[in-house]
């Protein structure tokens, strides 16, 4: 003949359920509500019972499903982000909680994050226990934000400017926020980076270099006896390179020779003989 054994009793978790299994093989089931499965699904508190029968004789059992209240619950909310050096508090939504038990062990109703990572805790009564968990994300730290020296540009030339900081947003002279800026001619370039832990701003001066203009000593002179010619090109912001080395703006000769005056700036060189 078959035996049956289920627990004496079995507390029941408000809102949730319990499956009964009489597990005996080869028999006949019969439950008071008289379903035949080998299961029963209890959904509220009540006595229940089975009766296994097969050729050889029945048995039957009982079993006492008592309130065992609600059932704890917990939500810490949604991921955070946290700053290098920076403390959060998570304060978690819950109800019908007796313990709590977070991933290091600690055993408070709130939780402080100083740095990355997950964030798990259950949470338990004598019911049942509950879970949740949430990410931390440490962003990286902003660094001082450098374009570069102040520069100049020739004529038909122009300079982009790059900034690659990952997280970074960024904000440029025209209002863009892209990575890059481009400039021609004079201008002053300012660009402002920045995210959650704090911002960085720096400026750069772009000047406008003159092109090198054409340059002109005049025709060939004829120097008489003690003669003293003086050549004056009288062209600003270059520098000077005459034929004997010299650097001066203005050249002067006693007797018969070749002169090579060569004058140069950032953006080019210019000679005459």
């Amino acid at each position: 003949p078959p035996v049956v054994n289920l627990p004496a009793q079995q507390s029941l978790c408000q809102g949730q359920t319990i499956t009964l299994d009489a597990a005996v093989p080869g028999v006949n089931y019969t439950w008071n509500d008289n379903s035949h499965a080998q299961q029963l699904i209890i959904h509220q508190p009540g006595t229940y019972s089975v009766t296994v029968s097969n050729a050889c004789g029945t048995d039957r059992d009982t079993v006492v499903i008592i309130d065992g209240g609600p059932a704890p619950e917990v939500a810490l909310g949604t991921d955070i982000s946290i700053c290098p050096g920076e403390a959060f508090t998570i304060h978690p939504t819950f109800s019908h909680v007796d313990t709590w038990h977070w991933q290091d062990g600690s055993n408070q109703p709130s939780y402080t994050v100083t740095t990355g990572g997950l964030i798990t805790v259950e949470v338990t009564n004598t019911c049942s226990s509950a879970f949740d968990t949430l990410n931390a994300i440490l962003l990286p730290i902003l660094p001082p934000l450098d374009l570069g020296a102040d520069t100049s540009l020739c004529p038909g030339q122009s300079l982009t400017f790059s900034i690659n900081i990952p997280g970074a947003n960024i904000q440029w002279p025209d209002h863009s926020t892209g990575h890059q800026y481009t400039v021609s001619g004079s201008s002053q370039v300012y660009a402002t980076i920045s995210n959650s832990c704090g911002s960085s701003t720096d400026t750069v001066t772009v000047l406008a270099s003159p092109a090198i203009p054409d340059l002109n000593l005049g025709s060939d002179q004829l120097l008489c006896p003690g003669e003293l010619i003086t050549l004056e090109p009288g062209i600003a912001d270059v520098q000077y390179h005459w034929s004997d080395g010299s650097n001066s703006s203005s050249y002067q000769t006693s007797q018969q020779e070749t002169i090579v005056l060569t004058i140069s700036n950032g953006c080019g060189t210019s000679s005459d003989t």
